[in-house]
């Protein structure tokens, strides 16, 4: 789903795959097989795209088909939570009990 995403969202603002290239700092190489599914981006690669096209890295997995554009208090909540999605389970359900500590402490007056 992501390669054929890339390659709709960079046609659809008409850039080339240099343009795309130049604006990531990659080679226009790497950025080629991005859009055919021979390499997956990483998540620093994904966010700066997610950027430049304005729409969630949600969007762009596939994982939902609304674009969902940006707000700047957002960017970091969509970035967390596509980290949270590639742990192990084990890990999620560690992160949730820390949260939940942190949750009971800041709404304790």
């Amino acid at each position: 789903m992501l390669r054929q995403r890339l390659l709709l969202l960079r046609k659809s603002k008409k850039l080339t795959q240099q343009q795309v290239a130049t604006y990531l700092k990659i080679s226009r190489q790497a950025y080629g097989f991005y859009e055919e599914g021979r390499r997956l981006p990483s998540i620093e690669i994904l966010y700066n795209i997610a950027l430049l096209y304005n729409v969630s890295i949600d969007y762009l997995c596939g994982l939902t088909d609304v674009p969902a554009k940006y707000k700047p208090d957002t960017l970091n909540e969509d970035f967390i939570l596509y980290i949270y999605k590639q742990l192990d389970p084990s890990v999620q359900s560690a992160l949730i009990c820390i949260m939940k500590r942190f949750q009971d402490n800041f709404t304790k007056s």
